[in-house]
């Protein structure tokens, strides 16, 4: 029995070794792009994003301290993004990010009875703190201690 368990104990850390780096996570990916076009209270958000697969866009007031509005988009396999809401006459300000954090990008954006377009974007950085995001350092932790426990048994195991 001991013969067996020293030959299995190895190769199961060598398998649990060898799979982690096959942990898939979503690519943090950032708002390239950002317009706002508004029509009869209706605002329509376009954008493009590079490797994420929806974003988070958020409406506030224009002093940006009241949020109004949360909503995502999914991303399309051509990288944009679409979101249309209606809101009610006045000066709104824009932000979008990945859904996973990172930056954000923000467009200001006034409703009224005639059209009118967003601003130009300007990056942001997100309040989200990105050591906790981090898929390596969470695979390195993870491996670390496998690799560490599984030591200890295997010597454990072998010194009996």
């Amino acid at each position: 029995m001991k013969r067996i368990i020293r030959r299995i104990v190895p190769i199961l850390v060598m398998a649990m070794i060898l799979a982690l780096p096959m942990v898939s996570f979503a690519a943090n990916g950032r708002v390239t792009d950002l317009e706002s076009k508004s029509q009869n209270g209706i605002v329509t958000i376009n954008g493009k994003s590079s490797e994420a697969l929806s974003v988070a866009i958020f409406v506030y007031d224009e002093s940006g301290q009241n949020l109004l509005d949360v909503g995502s988009a999914v991303v399309n396999d051509d990288k944009t993004f679409t979101r249309t809401i209606t809101l009610p006459d006045g000066k709104y300000l824009v932000k979008v990010a990945d859904y996973e954090g990172g930056d954000f990008a923000q467009t200001i954006t006034t409703t009224s009875a005639s059209s009118s377009n967003g601003t130009d974007p300007v990056a942001v950085k997100s309040s989200k703190t990105d050591d906790m995001n981090n898929p390596y350092l969470w695979i390195g932790i993870i491996g670390g201690t496998l690799l560490v426990g599984s030591g200890a048994i295997v010597y454990r195991i072998t010194r009996v």
